[in-house]
């Protein structure tokens, strides 16, 4: 848990490989719990994103830095007027994102009391930094993995008789539901034998920990038909009106 502690603070600095290896950890749990799995996506966004770097040049060193240049805007050659380093990529002139050497950006850049502005991305710094929705996530699966946690955890999954069934999910801001239909074993594939199911609820429903002013009811409802299909999990649904 020590590593994940550090994931938690949204203003951490982090070594790329303590990501890499909270992942790794989160990959094994939820293997099992598979509806925690969307939350690892926070985390997967710390991990590649890229250094933001700033840089100052002047109209010459500019026209001699843009040679360095390859059609991705990558710097692939050594660059003596400023202090740019191999593999960096432009990513925008004067707040301007650049795509190509065809922006208007790059073709005619404007400055600003002689100098453009510049902001590269280096995407192999060894360091990334956490944000809002990383340590949200960091510690909503904190709770999840920690040994206090009192929710029913299915490891693994049953195999179930082979149907033909569909399921689907709605959300607002404040309620979400889902609903679907099945054909039970041995009747016949007709409209008329179908069992259908439809169920709603409200935030109010929720338990705390899966409740954030910062998280999306649609992933809510996604959420409740993976657990509908594996089990409880410390959540009461009202019933479930079947016809």
């Amino acid at each position: 848990m020590p590593l994940l502690d550090q994931v938690c603070d949204p203003k951490a600095r982090l070594e790329r490989r303590t990501v890499e290896r909270v992942i790794s950890m989160l990959l094994w749990f939820t293997g099992g719990c598979g509806w925690l799995k969307p939350w690892l996506e926070p985390l997967y966004k710390i991990l590649f994103k890229p250094r933001a770097i700033p840089r100052l040049v002047n109209f010459t060193r500019f026209s001699e830095f843009v040679q360095a240049l390859d059609a991705n805007l990558v710097v692939t050659e050594h660059v003596r007027c400023c202090d740019v380093c191999l593999k960096w990529r432009l990513h925008s002139i004067n707040n301007c994102q650049v795509s190509s050497r065809k922006s208007s950006s790059f073709v005619t850049p404007k400055s600003r009391n002689g100098q453009i502005s510049l902001i590269f991305y280096d995407y192999e710094n060894p360091r990334t930094s956490s944000d809002k929705n990383a340590a949200w996530a960091a510690q909503l699966l904190k709770k999840q993995c920690g040994p206090a946690q009192g929710f029913l955890c299915h490891m693994c999954l049953a195999e179930a008789p082979l149907e033909f069934a569909a399921a689907d999910a709605w959300a607002d801001e404040n309620s979400a539901g889902i609903g679907g239909w099945w054909w039970p074993s041995g009747c016949a594939a007709t409209p008329s034998s179908a069992r259908w199911f439809s169920i709603q609820f409200e935030r109010a429903d929720l338990p705390t920990w899966f409740c954030s002013s910062e998280s999306e009811s649609s992933s809510l409802a996604s959420l409740h038909i993976r657990i509908r299909s594996t089990g409880p999990i410390g959540v009461a649904l009202p019933a479930l009106p079947i016809w």
